[in-house]
């Protein structure tokens, strides 16, 4: 299962990120995005 954790601010391994999603994936951390994009399309899913 693919879901999203979404934060103003993310403390990463080597450095601080904006707001954003980060992706978790079978329970464990995915990369981070500025925004989530369906099918390549601008829309943002919350």
């Amino acid at each position: 299962m693919q879901s999203y954790i979404y934060a103003d601010r993310f403390f990463l391994k080597y450095k601080e990120e904006t707001e954003g999603y980060l992706e978790i994936i079978d329970g464990k951390f995915g990369d981070y995005q500025k925004e989530i994009r369906e099918d390549g399309s601008t829309t943002i899913i919350d």
